[in-house]
């Protein structure tokens, strides 16, 4: 990465968009603290996540392109265990509330993960990191490999977190789509953050034309 600034408040979705290997997964591993800057501040929920990584992550939730959850546990269990490695009971009922805020099928919560659809797993990652009372929340490519109504209900999900006042920092190469729910567009390209605006001030065309490797998208 180089010299790469952004700030995502409260209420904002901020997208990062860019070709393979323009430095969207890597962005959200420093965020995470899986790698460490040589240079320059992160700062999560008001914590220096480089002074204090464990605070940090208490306040952030992440999901992966692909959700890691234990495929023979339940929805319920999942959300259970992942609560209490946070040191936390999880409720029965509040997880089955957090999950239907979402519109996971009730007849599902006590199913086993592994049967579960991309859609679902990821609905129950995002209804752990609520559970977590997360404030950020980090998703890398959320939309690949759903379908078409499964990537548009996700689209409201993520909006529900807006909605919250959760900050939602999102890493996608999907330049048709990004438009219809973010509010702020960063352009990453070879580490660098060549252009950010306001998602309202684009539309596909303008958004393509930022980035070269996409004129034939």
């Amino acid at each position: 990465m180089h010299e790469v600034s952004l700030h995502v408040r409260p209420g904002m979705i901020y997208v990062l968009v860019g070709g393979n290997g323009a430095g969207k997964t890597t962005l959200i591993n420093l965020c995470l603290g899986h790698l460490r800057p040589e240079s320059g501040a992160i700062t999560i929920a008001g914590v220096d996540a480089l002074c204090d990584p464990t605070a940090a992550k208490r306040r952030l939730a992440y999901v992966p392109e692909v959700a890691h959850l234990y495929g023979h546990l339940t929805a319920y269990e999942n959300m259970r265990f992942f609560e209490e490695l946070n040191g936390r009971t999880t409720i029965r009922e509040q997880a089955q509330l957090t999950l239907a805020s979402l519109r996971f099928p009730s007849a599902a919560f006590d199913q086993p993960v592994s049967t579960f659809s991309k859609g679902m797993r990821q609905k129950v990652v995002i209804g752990i990191g609520l559970l977590k009372r997360a404030e950020v929340f980090l998703l890398d490519e959320p939309t690949s490999g759903l379908d078409p109504g499964s990537a548009a209900h996700f689209r409201h999900v993520i909006k529900s977190l807006k909605d919250e006042g959760k900050a939602v920092l999102i890493s996608s190469h999907d330049v048709h789509n990004v438009l219809t729910y973010a509010d702020e567009i960063g352009v990453l390209h070879s580490g660098r953050l060549v252009h950010q605006c306001p998602a309202a001030t684009l539309d596909a065309a303008g958004l393509v034309g930022l980035y070269p490797e996409w004129s034939d998208a």
